[in-house]
């Protein structure tokens, strides 16, 4: 009865010492396995983050592209300044820049520079199609004509895009030019630059 207790019994602590070293073991692996995912999810980290670092560039806005295309080529003592600061802003409403780089003369500076129209629309006039500055159409030259003329091509008041949209849903990014210049907060998001009453009176 002895013998079978003790063989019993070393069996038991065989069995133990096994399962002890297995658990070990597992512990080993499973504490390999984590290192390792950790390496991996490190180093794809790291890469992820070398990939955006040379991905990202400076975002060039509107009004940095601005300055750089248009301010340029302006000489501030001439009276003209004011008519290619519209045209820029005409420019950036009725659609997207046609030329990114536009060339600088190279002059003496004992000649006058004339300064230069730095862009032509990209789109062409809403009112009647031909190739020039909506807000500056001869052939709609009034407020109301260009009024009646929206309501006839079923185009938004704000946006003059296809009138899918009411015209208070309407996502008008640029406000009015000449409402923005005289700080006119309240009607600057409410029309086109090409619709501003104040400049037809």
């Amino acid at each position: 009865m002895t013998r079978d207790h003790d063989r019993i019994l070393d069996y038991t602590r065989a069995f133990a010492r096994e399962y002890d070293d297995m658990a070990r073991e597992r512990a080993r692996d499973r504490e390999s396995e984590r290192s390792t995912r950790k390496r991996t999810a490190n180093q794809t980290s790291q890469t992820r983050e070398t990939q955006t670092n040379a991905v990202k560039r400076p975002k060039v806005t509107t009004l940095k592209r601005y300055h750089a295309n248009s301010l340029a080529h302006l000489n501030p003592n001439t009276s003209q300044v004011e008519p290619s600061l519209r045209s820029t802003t005409r420019q950036l409403e009725d659609g997207e820049i046609a030329s990114e780089k536009s060339t600088k003369p190279e002059t003496s500076r004992n000649e006058q520079q004339t300064p230069t129209m730095p862009f032509e629309p990209a789109r062409s006039c809403t009112f009647c199609g031909q190739k020039h500055w909506t807000s500056l159409c001869n052939e709609y030259p009034t407020i109301v004509q260009r009024l009646r003329r929206v309501y006839a091509l079923k185009k938004c008041e704000k946006c003059l895009a296809p009138e899918d949209h009411s015209q208070e849903d309407c996502r008008k990014s640029h406000p009015c030019f000449y409402c923005r210049k005289a700080n006119r907060v309240k009607e600057m998001n409410e029309h086109h630059t090409a619709l501003c009453e104040f400049t037809f009176k």
